[in-house]
This record gives C-alpha cells, structure tokens and sequence, in this order.
C-alpha cells in the first residue's frame, strides 16, 4: 500500500509512479476534491500524463507524453492517437493516516 498526504500534493497534481509493480498515475485536485489513481498501461505501452487545462468540467484533463493523447479526469481517452482506450483505475480509499496505519502498518508515504 502506498498513501499519497494530501496536503503535500498543493492544489493540483498528476503524480506519475509506480508502487508494487504496477505503473499508477495519481490525479489530484483539491478545488474539485478529486483524488484517482489509476494504471498507466495500456496495451503493450506504460504511459506518462501531465495536467492539461480543459473547457469542460472539472476543467482539467490529462496528455499522455508519449502520444499526446487527450484523457479526461476519467480516464477516457477522447483526442489523439489512443482516442477510445481507458485507463483502468486502480481501488483506493481516503482515510485519515492514524485510522489506515492501524489496519496497514506496512504502508509506504509518497515523499
């Protein structure tokens, strides 16, 4: 398990990573309370995003770097050469760090 503190992600973020083997990319907004991790993969490829601005709600979308690919914040892929594909997102839960450490005491903090 990895947790990501919210308040060490400023307002918005897309943290590329990868925790137990898997390549995640974490979406953050805090304006609009959003926090998504997802898989990176897709097909054969491990992809890289960055923050986009967007004029539909949140705002906000994701550009793969290695296509230039267009995502939404929910992980469709509308623009570019992987238009159609989805990211699959990754289950994770927000919870206060002193009620996860309990149960998880194994987890590793995203520095």
């Amino acid at each position: 398990a990895m947790a990501y503190p919210l308040d060490r992600l400023g307002e918005n973020a897309v943290l590329n990573d990868r925790v137990g083997g898997v390549d995640i990319a974490v979406v953050w907004d805090r304006e609009h309370h959003l926090a998504i991790p997802y898989a990176r993969q897709v097909g054969a490829r491990v992809l890289s995003f960055e923050r986009m601005e967007s004029e539909v709600f949140p705002f906000f979308g994701l550009r793969d770097r290695e296509t230039g690919t267009s995502w939404t914040v929910q992980g469709e892929a509308i623009e570019g050469e992987l238009a159609g594909a989805r990211l699959a997102q990754i289950p994770a839960h927000s919870s206060m760090w002193f009620a996860w450490v309990t149960f998880w005491q194994n987890t590793d903090v995203w520095q």
